[in-house]
Parts: C-alpha cells; structure tokens; sequence
C-alpha cells in the first residue's frame, strides 16, 4: 500500500511539474505578443519615447547613461531630442560654447516607417536652425532600440534603449 501510495505522489508531482512548465512558456509567449502589439501600436501612434541607456560615440568606448535622463521624444510631427553628445564638433556657431549634447525641439520633415520581420526601422529627418539630423531608429518586436544620429557639424554617434509611451510631463530645457 505505501508504494502505491508513493509511486502515485511521485507520478502527481511530476505531472503537475510538466503541466505548470507548459503554462510558464504559455504565459510567456502570451506577454510577448501582448508587449508586441504594444510598439506595435506606440509605433504607428507616433508618440513614443526613446530612453537611452547606452552611448557609442566614434571615438572612444561605451558610455552608460541614466535612461531617464536621456530621451528622445516623438509627439507627432514633432521630434524632441535631449541626448547626450561624445565625440567631435566639426564647428560652432558664433555664440553656442556652452551648448552641450544634441538638443532641439523641432518639426519632423521626413518619417518613413520600414517594417521588418524582426526590426521595424524609422527613419526621419529634422531641420532645425543649426543642422539638420538624420536619425534611423531601429525597434525590435519587443521594444529595444538602437538609434543612430548623423548631422554635418558634429560626428555620427550611436545609442540604444528602450521604447516606451509617453507617461511625464515633457519639461527639459532646450
């Protein structure tokens, strides 16, 4: 009797073992259609945020950075960008020493959207008084980023993140 008693725990606690392991995968997989579906949608919206987290400049190493610190925002035909800027300065208005980094709060002239099996990549341009940037955005299905920013007065630089909604108030200093 105590073996079959034993020998039917075991085969129950195995069998459930299994049972949860697959309802793990599922609710796993169920998340990640859900997350898709999400930048899916932040995507097609065009009101987004890119918090970096990482910066490549073309000199130099990795730079890690505070991804709350650091954003891209898109609202639109309107691209808001606070990043951070490594590498070298080809040349300066008059006046703009102690402009650091790559700030600018202006209009979107150019926003394709390249869907991809993996990746969807947005490519954009903006124009602002002092340059224009061209920017290639790179999102996979589950929101991680790679952003490239290129300009005529300062070197390509490289950043990577994570896409999210707009959740704060917008109120950086440009």
């Amino acid at each position: 009797m105590k073996k079959i008693l034993l020998t039917t725990t075991v085969f129950l606690i195995v069998f459930v073992s299994i049972a949860q392991e697959k309802s793990r995968k599922e609710i796993r997989a169920e998340k990640e259609a859900i997350q898709t579906e999400n930048i899916k949608k932040l995507i097609d919206s065009k009101e987004y945020v890119l918090n970096v987290a990482q910066a490549f400049p073309m000199t130099g190493g990795t730079v890690f950075l505070d991804p709350y610190d650091f954003d891209l925002t898109i609202l639109g035909d309107t691209a808001i960008a606070y990043l951070p800027f490594y590498g070298i300065s080809y040349n300066f208005r008059y006046g703009a020493g102690n402009e650091i980094g790559i700030k600018f709060q202006d209009a979107i002239s150019d926003y394709k959207i390249k869907k991809g099996k993996r990746n969807n990549i947005i490519k954009m341009e903006v124009k602002t008084p002092d340059d224009t940037y061209n920017m290639t955005l790179s999102v996979s299905k589950l929101g991680y980023a790679d952003l490239s920013v290129s300009c005529s007065r300062k070197q390509t630089i490289k950043y990577t993140g994570y896409l999210c909604p707009i959740e704060r108030p917008i109120a950086k200093n440009l």
